[in-house]
This record gives C-alpha cells, structure tokens and sequence, in this order.
C-alpha cells in the first residue's frame, strides 16, 4: 500500500503518528520547502498545486508530478539563487484518496521530491425528470463523461439538495412547484449549489400584474422565458 495514503486516513480518523529519524541519503542542495494543495477535489476538476523549492544558485530544473506512480504532467523550469515558487495546474480521473508525488530535478544539484495525498470524489447531480426512459441517453452519457455521479427521480425532495453539487430540472412545470419546492431551491442555490433548467413542452408562463413580487424560484433564476409581445 502507500504510506501516505495510510497517513492521509489516520490524520482524517485523528490517530497520532510518532516519527523516528532514520539516516537516509546525504541531502541535496537542492530542497522542497513548501507544499499547498487541496484537501479535496472532484473527479476530472483542475486544481492548483504550489510548490516552494529552495536552490543555491541558478540554473535549469525538470518539474515533473505523478498520481498512484503515473506520469500526469512535467515541464521545464528555471531555478532562481533562493526560494522558488512554482503552481501546478492538474487534475485526476478516479476517485478516493490519491497519492500525489513529484521531483524537481537538476543535473546540477540533484533531486528534491514531494508527495500528498488529496481526497478526489465525483460531483454528484439530482436530475428531476418525468419524460420516458432512453430519451436523455445523450445527456446522460454527457454527464458521465465529464464524471458526474447523476440520480434520476420523477419527484423534487424538499429536504437533501445540499448532498448534491448541480440539480438538474427537465421540462418541468416550474409555476406548479409548491412554495416549500420553490423556497428549497432558493435556499440550495444560496449556498453555493448549481442549477440548471432543461425547457420543453411543461414549461408554462403565467403573465402576472405588474408589482407582483417575485417568488423565490423567480428570484433564482437569472432570466425570464416569456412569449413574444404583440404589436397591440
């Protein structure tokens, strides 16, 4: 197994860890001083890893970063005498605890590794949906393709829209939605959850009085869909 997996689970179960110095290899010149990434990350996300790396002086470096031992990203870089700071953009397909590891290598002053472990799970997305069976075969396989964990239902819940990322709602009949559906649609997306609203033949727009408050599902939505006015 990977020691930093197995690191990673007992600082999450909280168990204390002792560690013993053991002589090892005679240390480079050159150094990893800073780490910084983060804790968690969806399937397929990118996210930034920053990287401090100490030189003795200039010259050039091969970065090169890896996941569960495979080669995901490398580039080139230019040491500077000091600290140096470099920001890694990368992303992971599978899911769990990963075991991130990389070197910065110089032929000059040897070679310097960092390594972490980051929690990497899929986005999960409620589809609320009446229409047949086999229909949305393109828009679900859209969604795993780009790595969503996607659960289907005929019926919006009022309570557990903060255990998904995106709610999805398809050629729905928004103004039939009932005060508490509306206002836990509002309350979802205050905090940070994703909509999107599929059109189609249920959709229907109800023309209301001018002064007519907003309800929270129209004060959600960033646009209105009404019928084209007539010249009158």
């Amino acid at each position: 197994g990977s020691a930093v997996q197995a690191l990673w689970q007992a600082q999450q179960l909280g168990i204390p860890i002792d560690t013993i110095a053991l002589p090892g290899r005679r240390r480079p010149s050159l150094s990893v001083t800073g780490l910084s990434m983060p804790a968690r990350a969806y399937s397929g996300e990118k996210f930034p890893v920053e990287v401090s790396v100490q030189s003795p002086s200039a010259g050039p470096a091969r970065l090169e970063w890896s996941a569960e031992g495979k080669v995901i990203g490398a580039g080139d870089v230019t040491l500077q005498p000091g600290q140096n700071s470099f920001t890694i953009t990368s992303s992971v397909a599978t899911s769990g605890v990963v075991h991130l590891s990389g070197t910065v290598r110089s032929t000059a002053f040897g070679e310097a590794r960092f390594d972490q472990a980051i929690q990497i799970r899929k986005p999960k997305l409620l589809y609320v949906s009446n229409d047949p069976a086999g229909t949305e075969a393109n828009f679900t396989k859209a969604l795993a393709s780009f790595q969503f964990e996607a659960t289907r239902t005929e019926q919006l819940p009022l309570s557990g829209l903060g255990d998904y990322e995106v709610l999805v709602l398809n050629n729905q009949d928004l103004e039939g939605f009932s005060p508490a559906a509306k206002t836990a649609i509002e309350t979802y997306v205050k905090r940070g959850g994703g909509l999107l609203t599929i059109a189609g033949e249920k959709n229907q727009y109800v023309e209301k009085k001018a002064g007519t408050p907003e309800d929270p599902l129209e004060r959600t939505l960033p646009a209105k869909l009404a019928p084209p006015r007539s010249p009158e």
